[in-house]
């Protein structure tokens, strides 16, 4: 599950600076800026399940050694 979002990630990553550059190369400046915006919402989006999961994870780790009867 951590790869998935690792590869999410870098995905968004890749198909953000090609968008990008693409849209400077032909002028549309404004349109890349927007295309950035969109890309790091969606990352803040990823990271934040991201995180979720691994706090989910970790806390049933840990209720396992600490349990209380």
């Amino acid at each position: 599950m951590v790869i998935g979002y690792l590869v999410l990630f870098m995905l968004m990553m890749w198909l953000g600076q090609s968008v990008c550059q693409y849209c400077i190369k032909s002028q549309r400046q404004t349109l890349a800026y927007l295309w950035m915006m969109l890309v790091l919402i969606i990352q803040g989006v990823i990271i934040y399940i991201f995180v979720e999961q691994l706090v989910l994870d970790v806390n049933n780790i840990l209720q396992s050694f600490y349990h209380e009867n």
